[in-house]
């Protein structure tokens, strides 16, 4: 219950950045719709966020989170903790500052012999943000650092600024440049300030608990042996995350091979899926890893299970409803998001058909990021890198397979096999390794989901088809998604869920107090 509570908190700060970033998708496909210009902005933006997945919140992240956690249950000593994580800190920023600087002057280099203006204009706005690699990287890890201290609501919150400073450069910039040259610029600039912006806000809120103070930095040292531990246990999980980010990437090309339309398709729909996810997965997982690694530190392997259970029943508790209602009314989403300007009814269509297919993923995105954060806080980090190459094998082998019969719908099914097969392997040897963990509870609450929610979307199918005519796109959206949601909730009540009794407690409780 505890790790519920907490979770909503995070929620509430992760539902702010993504209506933002929702917002700020608007906005990109109004001004830069779904073709060419689009395509170029989604491959500047990838190298760097490429570092933040890697480095930011992936691999650095989980380990310091398990490493800081056992030196303060351990040691109780919060100096020396702020001393091996300054030591860190500083170390990691001038290693990205070295790689960065060696990016920008390759692709400063590289676009004086390039012929393709695509190319050239990647290759030109990719030295502008790739110092943003840099502050989000050194963001991800302060994050995880305050996350020891079960402070999850504030860090959670900064990731406001980048759309902030994205839609602020959208809607008032953007619109008076004429160049495709001068927008990837200032969108470029955009990201830099707010990544600045970020990291500086997190550094203050590190300085208010302790765990950084100037007059340590006379004792940081590189040869420390945190800092060796960090990067020996996280180097296969980073070798994991790179490929995986590998993987993403020849996702990318294979859907440039089909077309102007195939990248912004993806884009587009890939933000609809990670609604949901970026609201409950990453924030119970942000809470979960912290209270995980406490378990293992404690040896205490019935915990741990539980644990993992109860996130995976609460993730399938939220995505399948999700996943049934993005399928249903994929069109009339898409439409009050995205049509507009510049998306016509060819991005629409496309978006549609790219979309069908990845909403299926919605769950078992999800579940596999509980499942691995299993194995970190256990300090086991090899073995989920080797399933993970394993599945982006697959991935990669079913995306030239499936994309000669369904297009870019082939690579987001690809895809979405991928991270099932992935789910699959890591919860065999999770329950190998812990004993306790069980399949058919966590399979019983899953098939009560999957039952509430196809009742709920027959009520609301039925509900649109006959109550609905004219109205306008917004108000029809919001009466489906009430009318969804209660008979969900309704359908679950009569199931007997124990999901939804856990969240009625907590809104039980709070009413109580207030």
């Amino acid at each position: 219950m505890k790790i519920l509570k907490s979770m909503s908190g995070v929620a509430i700060a992760n539902l702010s950045s993504r209506l933002l970033g929702m917002l700020r998708d608007i906005l990109f496909a109004s001004v830069l719709g779904g073709g060419t210009l689009m395509s170029s902005w989604v491959y500047v933006f990838l190298i760097p966020n490429l570092f933040r997945r890697i480095l930011g919140e992936g691999a650095l992240g989980n380990v310091l989170v398990r490493l800081l956690k056992e030196s303060l249950e351990k040691n109780n000593d919060k100096e020396k903790a702020a001393v091996k994580f300054l030591s860190l800190t500083v170390f990691l920023g001038g290693l990205l500052g070295f790689i960065s600087l060696l990016i920008a002057g390759v692709s400063l280099t590289a676009s004086y012999f390039v012929n393709s203006h695509e190319i050239k204009l990647i290759l030109q706005a990719l030295p502008i943000i790739i110092p943003y690699t840099v502050f989000i990287c050194l963001t991800g890890i302060t994050s995880g650092a305050l996350n020891c201290l079960k402070k999850f609501f504030l860090p959670a919150l900064t990731s406001l600024f980048l759309n902030i400073f994205l839609i602020v450069t959208l809607y008032f910039l953007v619109p008076e440049l004429s160049s495709a040259y001068s927008i990837l610029i200032a969108l470029s600039i955009a990201v830099l300030c707010a990544g600045f912006l970020q990291l500086s806000i997190m550094l203050v809120m590190l300085k208010k608990n302790g765990l950084l103070d100037l007059k340590h930095l006379k004792l940081i040292s590189f040869s420390d042996p945190f800092i060796k531990e960090v990067f020996k246990l996280a180097w296969p999980a980073v070798i994991g995350a790179g490929a995986l980010q590998a993987s993403m990437f020849i996702d990318k090309s294979l859907a440039l091979c089909l077309g102007n339309y195939a990248v912004p398709s993806l884009y587009y729909s890939d933000r609809i899926v990670f609604i949901t996810i970026g609201i409950f997965a990453v924030s119970l997982n942000t809470v979960m890893m912290p209270n995980m690694s406490e378990f293992a530190v404690n040896k205490d392997y019935k915990g741990l299970s539980n644990a993992i259970a109860t996130g995976l029943k609460h993730m399938l508790f939220i995505c399948i409803p999700a996943t049934v209602f993005t399928i249903l009314f994929r069109y009339e989403i898409i439409r009050l998001l995205f049509m507009r300007g510049a998306f016509d009814i060819k991005a629409l269509n496309e978006t549609a058909f790219a979309l069908s297919f990845y909403a299926f993923g919605i769950p078992f995105f999800a579940t596999v990021k509980i499942l691995t954060s299993g194995f970190q806080s256990q300090k086991k980090m090899k073995l989920p890198v080797r399933i993970s190459i394993i599945c982006i094998c697959v991935n990669v082998v079913l995306n030239l397979i499936l994309m000669q019969y369904f297009r870019q719908g082939g690579i987001a099914l690809a895809t979405v096999i991928a991270s099932l097969l992935n789910n699959s392997i890591s919860f065999y040897f999770l329950n190998r390794e812990l004993k306790h963990l069980k399949l058919s509870p966590i399979l019983y609450s899953g098939f009560k989901s999957i039952v509430s929610a196809l009742i709920a979307g027959w009520v609301a199918l039925l509900i649109y088809q006959h109550l609905l005519n004219g109205l306008s796109l917004l108000v029809t959206i919001i009466i489906l998604f009430s009318v969804f949601c209660l008979s969900f909730t309704l359908s679950s009540a009569l199931l007997k869920s124990e999901e939804l009794n856990d969240w009625l407690k907590i809104v039980l409780k709070d009413n109580k107090r207030t």
